[in-house]
């Protein structure tokens, strides 16, 4: 937990994370602690969310000596919690630090079982220390002390077994490392059957089938690619950071930008030590491909990087396999430059047939050229491969849901599910239960599966917010949005000031007052960022302005966005839809919706269902016409008269 007041951790200080149910025990630790004369980073206060405090708890995170998750029936019972994002941000740290540094010291309160905590897996290989809830922790601060101090003698970081009165260190997680020397094939055919098994956990399964799955393609490529990397001799440390990095990057939940973030900073550590490497060079391009694909980070800074990367690795080693790949990525983003992309895929896939990137990528450019059935294939030749691919399942849900066949887009949205369940697939899912179903029960459900780290990012925030209005939970949904750590969304569904969706939350709600203040700060805040001639900023400058009651301005930029776009926007965006609704101009929006009904032509599928559900029509909904429109015509599926395109 943070003071928010404070901007610098001091180095060698200990950062206290606990839930706030906790905070009595906590500050028996901490008093405890300052006593021993050790520096605490100790927050008593309740103000959470925000830019401003985002970037405190990663500079504390990032500088404190020791990380010292307490952990307790309260943390069990709590689901989500601004605890688990510090615990999240200290384990991504954690991974940059060589084995044997200490840095993660885990304190159980109460009787929480090992095999039961719901912590992170990287808090089981360490050992904890058990604290009575009875007892001072006068000596466990003492040890603290000791460990800060350098006295490796003393240090439960390294597997010490030393018993201390009133304290009892926890049992050490049972999974042992697999030594490096077992030969590659084996280890992945055994983390793929291990991870498969039944009884584990959805997070082990998604970590484990990403080591396999990296493990299994370096196998595959020392087959037969030109520059495989070395399996008998040992890895530079720069090609060691490398690994850490794909693990992180091509895991199976792209959605988590945390882990993104942190792949980036062990890529550019990798380049420093070692920048005549192609591979180093080639994996950074590789990750910046990957968080422009996902909405992480779509800036021309990033596109620019990919580029520069993949030219700075094909150029030091042409025939690296890994730059040829980076450089096809590269390509894939330029509309001039695709048909290269094409053959250089086609060259990677006869050196390796069975690299899931080369397939699952080679298929995000079929669909840029518009040979959807042939993305689909390679979609799927990749889940066909041993192990599965669950990425290349979600982007072919995707697909389908972009293309409004919301049937095929579930079947493989359950499919990827059935590899491994990822926050990516759930948040499709989510979606199709309120675009194709109207079931907001079953959507809340699918929604409660969502990692939190997923729900904190842009695409997660949107979908988040239109289950709980759809719902009709308005104050649900300003819970959920005033914890969530950024002042400004960037998605396809919505990009805009975060105040703009709990300002709809607030009118929902009957706070009008604060729905205006909301929009005027959101209004501001577009000013301030000064990219008004972008169309999503104009698109939702006129919403604030609309809802502002400035209808005749509203109405201005209205035409400008028509100018630009040209005559087609309107007949093909539900966004036009909305914004015409907002601007009083009925007859004109009740004449686009038929056309619009199953018509693929954005984030938000314009159905039946949506028509039902979504509050944006509240206006209109007595209006004669409308009824008309929402009652479903017999024997018609939920998207409209023809049902899902096939």
């Amino acid at each position: 937990m943070l003071n928010i007041e404070q901007t610098i951790t001091p180095r060698g200080a200990v950062f206290l994370s606990y839930a706030s149910q906790d905070t009595e025990a906590a500050r028996n630790i901490c008093d405890a602690l300052r006593a021993a004369g050790v520096e605490v980073w100790f927050d008593q206060s309740e103000l959470r969310g925000g830019d401003a405090w985002d970037r405190r708890i990663r500079a504390q995170i990032k500088d404190c000596a020791l990380f010292v998750p307490v952990i307790s029936g309260n943390t069990q019972a709590r689901a989500e919690g601004y605890f688990r994002l510090e615990w999240k941000l200290a384990v991504d740290r954690s991974h940059l630090l060589a084995d044997d540094h200490p840095f993660l010291f885990p304190v159980v309160i109460g009787d929480v079982a090992d095999a039961a905590a719901r912590v992170p897996e990287k808090f089981k290989e360490v050992q904890w220390t058990r604290l009575r809830l009875g007892d001072t922790p006068g000596e466990l601060a003492a040890r603290v002390a000791r460990l800060l101090a350098g006295n490796p003698a003393d240090d439960a970081l390294r597997g010490g077994t030393r018993r201390l009165a009133g304290l009892t260190p926890a049992a050490k997680a049972t999974r042992l490392p697999v030594p490096l020397w077992i030969g590659l094939a084996i280890f992945a055919g055994a983390l793929v059957y291990i991870a498969l098994r039944p009884r584990r956990s959805p997070e082990e399964i998604a970590k484990m089938l990403s080591i396999a799955q990296t493990v299994a393609e370096r196998a595959d490529r020392t087959q037969g690619a030109t520059s495989p990397l070395p399996t008998a001799a040992p890895l530079s440390e720069a090609r060691q950071l490398v690994q850490k990095a794909r693990a992180l990057f091509e895991a199976p939940d792209v959605t988590n930008r945390e882990n993104m973030l942190l792949a980036e900073q062990i890529c550019d550590k990798a380049v420093a030590l070692d920048p005549a490497d192609a591979e180093v060079w080639a994996a950074r391009a590789q990750l910046s491909y990957v968080m422009l694909g996902y909405g992480h980070d779509r800036t021309a800074a990033r596109i620019q990087a990919l580029e520069s990367d993949a030219q700075r690795a094909l150029s030091l080693s042409p025939s690296s396999y890994e730059a040829q790949l980076a450089t096809a990525l590269a390509f894939t983003r330029q509309p001039a430059r695709r048909a290269e992309a094409e053959q250089l895929y086609l060259s990677l896939l006869k050196v390796n047939p069975t690299d899931r990137r080369a397939l699952r990528n080679f298929g995000h450019l079929e669909r840029y050229l518009g040979k959807t059935e042939d993305a689909f294939a390679l979609y799927d030749r990749a889940a066909a491969l041993p192990g599965g691919d669950p990425i290349a399942l979600t982007d072919k849900a995707s697909a389908y849901y972009f293309l409004g066949k919301l049937p095929e887009a579930e079947k493989a949205a359950e499919q990827s599910l059935a590899q491994a369940p990822t926050g990516r697939a759930y948040l499709i899912i989510t979606l199709l239960q309120l675009v194709f179903h109207g079931d907001v029960d079953r959507a809340r459900d699918s929604l409660a599966k969502v990692p939190v780290a997923t729900l904190q990012q842009n695409r997660g925030v949107n979908i988040a917010t239109l289950v709980w209005l759809w719902r009709r939970e308005p104050e649900h949904a300003l819970d959920f949005l005033r914890a969530v750590p950024r002042d400004f969304i960037e998605d396809i569904y919505f990009t805009g000031p975060k105040l703009v969706l709990t300002g709809r939350a607030q009118l929902l709600a009957g706070h009008e007052e604060a729905a205006r203040a909301d929009w005027a700060a959101a209004l501001a805040m577009l000013d301030n960022r000064g990219a008004a001639g972008d169309l999503d900023s104009m698109v939702v400058r006129c919403e604030v302005l609309a809802r502002l009651g400035r209808v005749e301005e509203a109405g201005r930029v209205f035409v400008r966005i028509e100018q630009d776009q040209g005559d087609g926007w309107r007949r093909s965006s539900v966004g036009a839809l909305g914004l015409l609704i907002l601007l009083g101009r009925t007859d004109e929006a009740i004449a686009l919706i038929p056309g619009l009904i199953g018509l693929p032509s954005g984030a938000v599928l314009l159905t039946r269902q949506v028509l039902r559900l979504d509050p944006s029509y509240d206006s209109i909904r007595s209006d004669p016409r409308f009824k008309v429109l929402i009652a479903e015509p017999a024997n018609a599926t939920p998207l409209g008269p023809t049902g899902s395109r096939s």
